[in-house]
């Protein structure tokens, strides 16, 4: 089957960057980031368009622009349009800074000061020098973003320059936040935007599917200014251009996570697909990218390049396969010397399919361009009736035969509110929850880094509180009085309040990671425990045993990893077989409790049993039995095994769940959405949660 390739007009303006004629939504994006002080701009040209191009060329260019926060999910995005905005600011606008932050960059540039400063005080230096010289660009995640507004980089000043010297923030790839993320980020843009003190005024959202849902948000609830650039503008059509290439196309079908295993059983049909070209491999698991790379690199001669979570390769030097799982479908721009010809990946949503189809570009008249789906059967089925498809055409097919993840909106007002409230609270009276926390354990006084005078906390929790209301419950004709219980003053919430927000808090969730050395590249880096548990050789160390083990010119930077991890591991290699884990301990209340009254909370008391065929132990774990013990496990329980949850529940694949006395916990984050999907089935998920 072919995929018929996609163009799009260019117009007769002024180009962007001599001597490229401009695409529509280049054009309108320039002209509304230069004439109007105030908006929201959607950029939806499809991929392959220009889509970074469109907004940092102006603001390298333009005077006096102000500071543009840019914000992408995932550092390793963030880290590859760095280097390209950075590679051009060198010719457009050499004097312009551009600076990439994530947490390890901002250790390294605390290091460098000759006093000790904090994280806070190195993204204040770094906007108000940007500030003083008319514009720049910070290029991050927004994590960075939402925790300088929320001063937990423990500086007085940093929320305050954000808020001052920011003129811009730059929301790439939205499509890929969740519900949580994306409720939460619109309503901090609307809190800056009614701050008179505030100049952040102008906001460009990036894809190339946008929702309809969150554009309706901002002009019905925030009543912001929206501005579409599509590929389309009122200028003179010179030609049209094409963008992404025809596509030779062929489907397979499989059950997830089990792509790898069939690409290695029938691999004698894939190597010819594989010769000669600059290919992409892309699955779902990080098990699946670790062993068909090993099994390339052991029965061919091609040179691998392995892009995982828990795996990375440099991408310094050449590569003929890439092999990688999502990680790579917002970690790498697929041009340049990273442009590929074939691609073979696994898809078993809508979603998913576009985003890795996706990284087909650049197209060159020379190059068959080819293309290999592993697929749910109907899928299969359905497309098997084609000869030739338009690209509207496929993702009107994908629509009739793959479901995305279910969306669970009852999140929003059922949990989400009280993230939203605990910025508002931490703005009002200068605390989180997570200080409170602290305070109530520690048994000693809580210091505020902020805080409103009395009039003027009055004022805008009245405010504050009505936004709130608007952005989480105006779905629901709940009365707005009827969650006023909920809305009191941190340092009067229960421990159990306090828990779920500060659990809330974190943008992506914080879930238990182990910082670990892998003896195979070499590397010092951060992953999840029960993914370590299941599939690795490990060993758990004391914080002083680890940092002897690893090699003396890493030990400096473990410092890098240290925060919010739970231990220290040695790994030297990977297991073909995982393990059997799953919680015990005591049995906790929320088991005994009816459906309706359980919620999602802090249990202390748990730690993990883990089974080997081989019956052989792993050596100190019981420091992370002790660790996970007094600390606890932010979860909900439910009465199905974890299979048997995915499925009734319709969970998805990647939902944190590990059994538990006959049925299965959901970890951290996907706790709330594992109750609002019990809520939803029981059909009381417009009732408020039972915590106060």
């Amino acid at each position: 089957m072919i995929i018929e390739g996609l163009s799009i007009p260019r117009y007769d303006a002024e180009p962007l960057r001599e001597p490229f004629l401009p695409y529509g939504h280049q054009v309108t994006t320039r002209a509304v980031m230069k004439e109007r002080d105030e908006f929201f701009l959607f950029i939806t040209a499809p991929t392959g368009a220009g889509k970074t191009e469109s907004w940092f060329v102006p603001a390298l260019t333009g005077e006096d622009t102000g500071v543009f926060f840019a914000l992408y999910p995932t550092n390793a995005l963030a880290l590859d349009q760095y280097r390209t905005i950075s590679s051009l600011r060198d010719t457009l606008a050499p004097s312009r800074q551009v600076e990439f932050l994530d947490a390890e960059r901002l250790t390294t540039l605390r290091d460098e000061y000759p006093v000790r400063v904090s994280k806070g005080e190195v993204i204040t230096h770094i906007l108000q020098k940007m500030s003083t010289q008319g514009g720049g660009i910070i290029v991050t995640n927004p994590d960075i973003f939402v925790l300088a507004l929320k001063n937990v980089f423990i500086d007085p000043y940093v929320e305050s320059a954000v808020r001052t010297c920011v003129s811009s923030v730059i929301f790439d790839e939205f499509h890929l936040y969740d519900l949580k993320q994306t409720d939460f980020l619109l309503f901090l843009f609307d809190d800056l935007i009614s701050s008179k003190h505030c100049s952040i005024r102008k906001f460009i959202f990036l894809s190339a599917t946008p929702s309809k849902g969150l554009i309706e948000k901002i002009r019905d609830v925030i009543g912001g200014d929206i501005i579409i650039a599509d590929e389309f503008c009122d200028e003179k059509e010179v030609d049209q251009r094409l963008i992404l290439p025809p596509v030779e196309m062929s489907f397979i079908p499989a059950k997830k996570f089990s792509s790898g295993e069939i690409f290695i059983s029938r691999f004698f049909e894939f190597e010819p697909f594989l010769s000669g070209v600059r290919t992409a491999i892309i699955f779902d698991s990080a098990i699946e990218v670790a062993v068909v790379s090993e099994f390339l690199r052991a029965n061919t001669s091609y040179r691998v390049c392995e892009q995982s979570g828990f795996r990375k390769d440099s991408m310094d030097e050449p590569f003929d396969i890439l092999v990688g799982n999502k990680a790579v479908e917002v970690g790498i721009d697929f041009k340049g010397d990273y442009s590929i010809q074939h691609l073979i990946f696994s898809a078993f949503s809508v979603s998913e399919f576009l985003q890795r189809f996706g990284r087909l570009r650049n197209p060159d008249p020379e190059i068959l361009y080819r293309a290999i789906c592993f697929a749910p059967e109907s899928v299969c089925s359905y497309f098997s009736q084609y000869e030739s498809i338009s690209r509207s055409q496929l993702k009107d097919g994908l629509e009739r035969t793959m479901r995305d993840s279910r969306v669970y909106t009852s999140f929003r007002w059922r949990w989400g509110f009280l993230e939203a409230w605990e910025y508002i609270c931490h703005r009002a009276y200068g605390y989180l929850a997570s200080d409170i926390i602290q305070c109530r354990e520690k048994k000693g006084f809580l210091s505020k880094t902020g805080g409103m005078t009395t009039k003027t906390r009055e004022e805008y929790l009245v405010e504050s509180a009505n936004r709130m209301y608007q952005h989480y419950f105006s779905d629901i004709s709940l009365d707005p009085r009827s969650i006023s219980p909920f809305l009191i003053p941190l340092d009067k919430a229960k421990d159990s309040v306090l828990d779920i927000m500060a659990e809330l808090s974190s943008f992506r969730g914080g879930g238990f990671s182990v910082v670990i050395y892998y003896e195979p590249s070499g590397k010092i880096q951060r992953y999840d425990l029960f993914f370590l548990l299941r599939w690795t050789e490990i060993e758990f160390l004391r914080c002083e045993a680890f940092v002897k083990k690893v090699p003396e010119d890493l030990r400096s930077s473990i410092k890098n990893y240290e925060t919010g991890t739970i231990g220290f591991a040695y790994v030297t290699g990977m297991r073909t077989k995982p393990r059997s884990v799953k919680l015990e301990g005591r049995v906790i209340e929320q088991i005994c409790l009816p459906e309706k009254r359980r919620i999602p909370c802090k249990e202390r008391g748990l730690f993990p049993v883990v089974k080997d065929d081989d019956k052989r132990p792993i050596p100190g774990l019981s420091l992370i039995e002790r660790e996970l013990m007094v600390k606890g496990v932010f979860c909900r329980y439910l009465d199905l095994s974890a299979y048997q949850s995915r499925k009734y529940y319709e969970l998805g694949d990647y939902t944190s769940l590990i059994s538990y006395k006959g049925g299965s916990l959901a970890i951290g984050q996907d706790a709330f959405i594992a109750d609002c999907a019990v809520a939803e089935s029981l059909s009381y998920e417009r009732d408020l949660p039972l915590i106060l």
